[in-house]
Parts: structure tokens; sequence; C-alpha cells
């Protein structure tokens, strides 16, 4: 089971309410507000799991993605969206 859950999401009101329900859950949780953020504290902190949304401003969840499998390729990441096709999401 993870401890240490990185949400990444530019939404405001998606990170805090993600962060408070795996908080209450028991977890600990950091969040960022972007790719580029999210990337860096990946290759300076251990993380069980990473939430993140693949829209953002700047680096984008796939972009982010790959950068954090090159630094700890054994890392979770589940990607969220509320855009796209399912070809897209694939």
């Amino acid at each position: 089971m993870p401890n240490h859950i990185l949400i990444v999401d530019d939404d405001k009101s998606m990170r805090y309410s993600l962060s408070k329900l795996f908080s209450k859950e028991g977890y600990e949780v950091t969040a960022a507000e972007d790719g580029l953020s999210a990337a860096a504290m990946v290759e300076e902190r251990d993380f069980d799991l990473v939430l993140m949304d693949i829209k953002m401003p700047g680096m984008s969840g796939l972009e982010a993605l790959k950068e954090m499998k090159e630094a700890k390729p054994k890392l979770v990441v589940i990607i969220m969206t509320a855009f796209g096709t399912t070809s897209y999401a694939i």
C-alpha cells in the first residue's frame, strides 16, 4: 500500500480535494501544480505513487511522466484526464 503520494494537477481545487481525501485515509501527500515541479520533486524524494493530470501548462503530464520514469523507472504513475479520446488515453 502506498504511503507517500504525489498529486500533480494545475487545478487548485482538484489538488486540494485529492490531497484531503488521501490525507484522511492516512497517506502522506505532497502536491505540485505543474509537471516541471513534479519531475523535480520525484528526483529529490521517494514517492510510492504519483497521480497526475495529463493536460497542464508548460510541461504536460506525458512529458513529466517520461522524465520521472527516466529518474525512477519503477515509480508507479497514474495519469488522469477529463479531456481527450480513448485513443489519446491509450
